[in-house]
């Protein structure tokens, strides 16, 4: 752990609010930690990553503090989380895989340690640290960590707490969105206890308001850890009418043009080289010209409503962020935030069980898009869009699945008016926090899972050098998608419908969207990481699927 004393003078020379921790003179400002998880939400959807989706809250953070350009997750949103929440590989504390996939398709799966659905106790997790330590913790939105009482937020460490317990559910009101479920609605917890939603449910609007009223009775005397986790803009794509046409008409040019349009404009604000090429379209997908005009009607209105749901989310950070500066909390708040994985590429008719469920409980045609009884995903084509400039989309494990725009904001972090290139990854977040609030990670001694990312706490005092070294090996997998990276070298393998189930090799520094294999030219390197693949099964526990 680098020098606490140093980091913590930056701190306390930064913050301007007069909240402190034991009382005036009695050491550092401790501060405080707000961290917003978009669901679902694509690298270039931002506009300060290139998207023309208006978000001005987000924009206006990035240029404040420090665009992560180089920010990873895992594949899936309950995978992400986990992660976040243990600074530890999923496979280890029990989302190995997504407890719906093996619910409906591998129960099997779930006989093994490390998949049991739920966040497990193996690992520490951070809001209980931060409780322990002194801090108030609080949490507002989707949680996809478990769905009893002894697996909720406030059962691992959240003091207050009101959450969607699923991994999907209607924005509008508690619909279930997952078929083979025993019920028709989503769960949700308040403080623990299983609780109703309003009538005028919605999801973006009342997360960021609960969570609000927790900051405004925040004691601060105490520093706190707020975790505000969205349902948008995932599917299903619903808005409330007041907002739904935000961006009528605006995307009926249709998605080729929008993803040529992301491209350059992140090549002209410097987030990718003039060199990168854009990704070719998916297999399946249809160019814009040889749609329908009723098909391309159909398909401008979803990413209509796809945008109106992020610019939605946009409006309520804004909230968020208004109430920490009217109390003075704004400089002492490290802020982070990110998306989960990648934008979602998956078609509503993806699988047999979930049409024959859509079909059945749900109205998609036209008039009723965006309402309620609607269940819609936007596709691979404007998922495409939503991926610029990487390959694929969520639950891959190409550059589409896994990186996320991301944002650290705090007074004084280094060079904000430039982007941050260097890699980083969500398991770097908990040891992050730890260190900025001075806290010992109790470690493996004690029986407990180690961490396995690296602090960037040295961001916030002024330095850019790499968090982690050209040695550095980070693995992914989900349902046999693999990916293993050291350094800027990256061996994928993908599977059906996208990929062949072949190792491909990139080098990612000269190649960022994956575009060229390069394993037959280097096969000793191809060698190299299958083993340090090897290394990562079998020291995370990955069950590797037999096809």
């Amino acid at each position: 752990m680098k020098s606490l004393c140093l980091l913590l003078c930056v701190v306390v020379v930064t913050a301007c609010s007069s909240s402190h921790d034991g009382g005036e003179g009695r050491g550092p400002v401790r501060p405080n930690f707000l961290v917003i998880v978009a669901d679902d939400l694509g690298y270039s959807d931002l506009g300060a990553f290139g998207g023309e989706i208006r978000t001005p809250n987000l924009d206006a953070l990035a240029q404040e503090g420090l665009q992560l350009t180089n920010f990873h997750t895992a594949t899936n949103c309950s995978l992400t989380r986990a992660m976040m929440m243990t600074g530890a590989d999923n496979h280890l504390v029990g989302l190995g895989n997504m407890a719906e996939r093996m619910r409906l398709a591998a129960p099997h799966l779930m006989e093994y340690r490390g998949y049991e659905g739920y966040l497990n106790f193996r690992a520490a997790v951070l809001p209980e640290l931060l409780r322990d330590s002194g801090y108030r913790t609080y949490m507002s939105g989707k949680w996809h960590l478990g769905l009893e009482e002894h697996t909720s937020p406030r059962a691992r460490g959240f003091e207050r707490s009101f959450s969607m317990l699923e991994g999907a559910a209607g924005h509008l009101d508690d619909r279930q969105m997952m078929p083979g479920m025993e019920r028709d609605h989503a769960l949700y917890r308040e403080d623990g206890e299983l609780t109703d939603i309003p009538e005028d449910f919605y999801s973006s609007r009342d997360f960021a308001r609960k969570l609000i009223g927790y900051l405004q009775m925040h004691d601060r005397e105490k520093p706190f850890f707020a975790y505000l986790a969205f349902m948008a803009p995932h599917w299903p794509l619903q808005a409330p009418e007041s907002t739904r046409d935000k961006y009528a008409g605006e995307y009926d040019e249709g998605y080729d043009v929008f993803f040529d349009r992301r491209l350059a404009r992140q090549k002209e604000i410097g987030l990718i080289d003039e060199r990168v090429p854009g990704q070719p379209p998916v297999k399946g997908a249809r160019p814009w010209e040889s749609l329908s005009p009723d098909e391309q009607r159909y398909s401008a209105r979803l990413m209509e409503i796809y945008a109106a749901m992020v610019d939605d989310m946009d409006v309520y950070i804004g909230e968020v962020l208004d109430v920490l500066r009217e109390t003075g909390q704004y400089d002492n708040t490290v802020i982070l935030f990110m998306s989960d994985n990648g934008a979602e590429g998956g078609e509503a008719n993806r699988a047999r069980v979930i049409e024959e469920y859509i079909n059945q409980n749900f109205d998609n045609s036209y008039a009723n898009m965006g309402n309620a009884t609607s269940y819609l995903m936007y596709g691979r084509e404007w998922g495409r869009v939503s991926s610029v400039p990487s390959k694929l989309f969520k639950s891959n494990t190409t550059q589409g699945g896994i990186l996320s725009p991301a944002i650290l904001r705090y007074p004084g972090v280094a060079n904000s008016d430039e982007p941050y290139p260097e890699f980083l990854s969500v398991l770097d977040v908990v040891p992050t926090f730890l260190e900025l609030a001075g806290i010992e990670h109790p470690g493996s001694s004690t029986g407990l899972l180690a961490l396995q990312g690296n602090s960037f706490a040295s961001l916030v005092g002024g330095n850019r050098q790499p968090i982690h070294g050209d040695d550095y090996v980070m693995g992914w997998e989900m349902t046999n998608h693999r990916a293993i990276r050291i350094g800027n070298w990256k061996l994928v393998m993908s599977q059906a419908p996208y990929g062949d189930g072949k190792w491909k090799l990139h080098n990612l520094e000269n190649d960022p969207s994956e575009s060229m294999d390069l394993s037959a030219t280097y096969p000793e390197l191809v060698e190299e990481l299958q083993g340090h693949w090897q290394d990562y099964v079998d020291r995370n526990g990955v069950v590797v699927l037999q096809h």
